[in-house]
């Protein structure tokens, strides 16, 4: 059975360096990761920007640790308003899969992802 989640991440960095990017999606936990055995599909990104100014945010997908994927590259969310990031689109993350946001000034901006986990079938 699927189980529906939705992660928010308030005030996220504006350091565009990996490891100090925010972890929206965490690795293989139960509360905001892809756990052992199952598999994530994102729903929705959504970014919130708390300014009174245009914000640039950029959202990577962090595939096993290791490989680093762009999902949105300095997409503007206009002053005091909110952008989907993935309106009709699918990605699968898997355990270990994390996703990292930054935008332009700290504390401006808001992440939500929300995402879907099943369990992975083995016997296909």
């Amino acid at each position: 059975m699927a189980r529906f989640i939705s992660v928010c991440r308030a005030s996220i960095s504006n350091n565009s360096t990996l490891n100090s990017q925010t972890a929206v999606i965490t690795g293989s936990t139960n509360s905001s990761g892809v756990p052992a055995s199952t598999y994530g599909v994102i729903l929705s990104i959504l970014a919130s920007n708390k300014n009174a100014n245009s914000q640039n945010v950029t959202v990577n997908l962090v595939k096993g640790g290791t490989t680093t994927t762009s999902l949105i590259t300095s997409g503007i969310v206009p002053s005091q308003a909110s952008l989907e990031f993935m309106t009709g689109n699918k990605i699968i993350v898997e355990p270990g899969d994390w996703i990292k946001a930054y935008a332009g000034t700290a504390t401006a901006v808001d992440i939500t992802v929300s995402y879907m986990l099943n369990s992975q079938d083995a016997s296909i």
